[in-house]
């Protein structure tokens, strides 16, 4: 049922709201009910329940402005839109690099990569660092993680905790699929299709368990879709946001099946992405290289197991560090060791009761790149940024390059570089990053670099990335 669900043309058209949902479309719909009317009461409950699942939903290379949420104007969207209209969206969230490995790590460990420092190809997590599914595991959750991703395949480190972590089984080679970019390669077997039919078969074998699921979709950053899904163009960033209307059916296919088995009302749902994706906004396709805002400000939702009368917006601007200190601290367990990030649990209860953000809750947001992260052997060419409410400096740490600085309440696509006009600004931002770039290493110390053969630096290239 669910691969005919995703291969009819009908889905994406009645998720848009376009036609009555009638026949097998009907699978698709969001039965309300199975998430119960909340708010406050309900919210601070859920510190004290002890059925809540978790549905980690990581979007690879997905950009914040490019869903219906956000203001777009196409159709990309209608799932996740429809769950941020009962949930917590945060509209300024800012990840902690610009490609998958450093960000990751930053998210998972709630550390930045100047303390965790994971920054090149050859990095790996130390077995020392705790990681949330160690945690979920440690309080009685079953945990397993879905990807097709090889930068967070097992001998990185990013499967400590799991019971059960590995890329899908490939069972959707003969379906028809767009596969277009200009930054990423073809190689990618499979597509997403293949991890929601996982995540629906893992749910209906353990829906009656306790459980983190954690699903990393990566068609969006290869550019696929559907051959029977919309098309929006033939440019690079319309392939793109084609990409992101297939994998919001997936996401969609999967919030059915929670409610069909009746877990929506005990499952805290959270939908990120680790970096966003550029479209010579300045200069450039892709991600890895820059960290403009098209890079670094991805979407962030909250849903929690109960649906807000209306939707609750936080405005202030927030860090990917903060992700699993918030989740953490929602279900009442125990923080992560070493953690930079902080509980948005206040933003989120302000949001719902419609009252002022607490006091101190603006922090500065940074994020670091090592452009030479590819190269073997390469010396260091690191990147930093750090963002305020108004403002964005940009600088580079191991050549001279012009500092960058802007003035995001009138040039919020970062076009104008007025590190020379606001001198005060300029440094009191470089004071910060300086300050943020001497913090000690994370207390777990680096890892060995990982030793990779041939094969699995193919994986990687099948990616679309240069490492040599």
């Amino acid at each position: 049922m669910l691969r005919r669900l995703l291969d009819s043309p009908w889905t994406y058209f009645v998720a848009a709201g376009l036609l009555a949902m009638v026949g097998i479309v009907s699978q698709i719909e969001r039965r309300e009910p199975s998430r119960p009317p909340g708010g406050l009461p309900e919210l601070a409950a859920l510190h004290d329940r002890k059925d809540l699942n978790v549905v980690f939903i990581l979007i690879d290379a997905l950009r914040a402005d490019r869903l219906g949420v956000s203001g777009y104007a196409r159709p990309t969207s209608p799932n996740l839109d429809a769950l941020a209209s009962g949930g917590v969206r945060f509209a300024r969230t800012r990840a902690s690099s610009s490609w998958t490995k450093p960000s990751m790590a930053s998210l998972l460990t709630s550390t930045s990569p100047s303390a965790h420092r994971i920054l090149r190809w050859e990095d790996t997590v130390p077995d020392a660092a705790t990681l949330p599914a160690e945690v979920f595991r440690a309080a009685g959750l079953r945990t397993t993680g879905l990807h097709r991703n090889d930068w967070l395949a097992p001998h990185f480190g990013f499967a400590q905790g799991f019971d059960s972590y590995y890329t899908p089984r490939v069972y959707s080679e003969t379906r028809a699929m767009r596969r277009n970019s200009p930054s990423v390669g073809s190689g990618l077997r499979g597509s997403d299709a293949d991890t929601t039919d996982a995540a629906v078969q893992f749910l209906k074998s353990f829906g009656r368990e306790r459980f983190f699921l954690y699903l990393h979709y990566m068609d969006v950053h290869q550019y696929a879709s559907d051959a029977a899904g919309p098309t929006f163009g033939t440019s690079h960033s319309d392939f793109y946001d084609s990409a992101i209307a297939w994998v919001d059916a997936n996401i969609g296919a999967v919030v059915s099946e929670l409610d069909r088995l009746g877990l929506s009302n005990r499952t805290l749902i959270i939908v990120t992405a680790d970096h966003g994706e550029e479209f010579g906004e300045h200069g450039g396709e892709g991600h890895g290289r820059t960290l403009y805002r098209e890079m670094t400000d991805v979407p962030l939702l909250v849903i929690p197991p109960f649906r807000l009368a209306t939707p609750a917006v936080v405005e202030t601007p927030v860090s990917s560090l903060d992700v699993f200190p918030t989740v953490l601290d929602l279900m009442g367990l125990p923080p992560l060791p070493g953690a930079e990030g902080h509980t948005l649990r206040p933003l989120i209860e302000a949001a719902i009761g419609g009252t002022p953000p607490p006091a101190g809750e603006d922090r500065p947001v940074f994020a670091e790149l090592d452009r030479s992260w590819g190269q073997r052997g390469a010396p260091p060419d690191r990147l930093a940024a750090v963002a305020t409410d108004e403002t964005r400096l940009i600088r580079a740490l191991d050549r001279p390059e012009p500092v960058q600085l802007f003035a995001l309440g009138t040039d919020p696509n970062e076009r104008a570089n007025v590190a020379a006009s606001d001198p005060a600004t300029r440094d009191r931002l470089e004071a910060l990053l300086s300050q943020q770039m001497q913090r000690p290493a994370s207390p777990w110390g680096a890892a060995a670099p990982v030793q990779m053969d041939r094969l699995s630096l193919d994986q990687l290239r099948a990616l679309g990335y240069v490492v040599h």
